[in-house]
């Protein structure tokens, strides 16, 4: 019998297939952790307003792994790819930056432990309890720590760290193209091939190579914020949600509950 030696295939509403390497990708998706992303809603609340947002963190995640890959390709095909040693960390923290994120996302984010979701991301990360730990010390010992640097943004991995988090980054790009498409939206969405094929480093940032192209990011942004993540009913929800919180707490600190 032959052992499968190519690469795990995920076919995405939005980017199409996702090409995961079996050997380091594919184990950290298979841990417990990160597998826990299925039940963990993308857009929290939103789905009361949009009944098509009920899409995962676990599926933005392998996006956001995706981009961060085709952006490193980009890069490379123009000579202004960070140095080699730091890519696989860099695929690693695309794929886990949002391993922390607990029930209903930002709506229950710090009131829940008291802890916001980088933090919990990082723990993920680092801890020998962790299975996510465990894979990624067996690639390499250096890993988890390479990974959290790149995370918290650390000065030996920024350009990394930008190309995940920032103004202009592959986490928003697919947040943007992924929420759009799930709550049936048009507005939150941009060029991204255009995008992918002009791109360029400028002071260890990520730049557009097209200004046109920036413009249409930024209202894509924009409108998604104004009509998708502050919808008025979604905001109410977050509130009531917050406010049965705060009332759960307060009864079981009086013993109540």
């Amino acid at each position: 019998m032959v052992v499968a030696t190519q690469p795990k295939i995920f076919r995405d509403p939005v980017h199409g297939f996702i090409s995961l390497p079996r050997d380091t990708v594919l184990r950290i998706v298979d841990t417990k952790e990160f597998q826990r992303l299925r039940r963990i809603r993308q857009l929290g609340t939103t789905s009361l307003t949009y009944h098509g947002g009920e899409h995962s963190r676990f599926a933005h995640s392998l996006g956001v792994y995706h981009l961060f890959r085709s952006i490193i390709d980009r890069l490379e095909s123009i000579d202004r790819c960070p140095c080699s040693e730091e890519i696989l960390a860099g695929e690693l923290a695309a794929l886990l930056h949002d391993v922390g994120h607990g029930p209903f996302s930002h709506a229950l984010e710090g009131k829940l432990t008291g802890k916001g979701h980088e933090e919990w991301t990082i723990e993920a990360t680092t801890s020998e309890e962790s299975g996510i730990f465990s894979v990624l010390r067996e690639i390499d010992s250096s890993l988890p720590e390479r990974v959290a640097s790149i995370i918290r943004g650390g000065p030996t991995s920024m350009l990394c760290h930008h190309i995940i988090s920032s103004q202009f980054d592959a986490d928003r790009m697919d947040y943007l193209l992924r929420d759009a498409l799930a709550t049936g939206n048009s507005i939150g969405r941009f060029d991204v091939d255009r995008v992918l094929a002009t791109l360029d480093v400028q002071q260890n940032q990520l730049a557009f190579g097209d200004q046109y192209l920036a413009e249409q990011f930024i209202f894509a942004r924009y409108f998604a914020y104004w009509q998708i993540y502050f919808h008025k009913t979604t905001r109410g929800f977050d509130i009531l949600f917050q406010s049965i919180w705060k009332r759960a707490k307060w009864l079981s600190a009086e013993e109540n509950l």
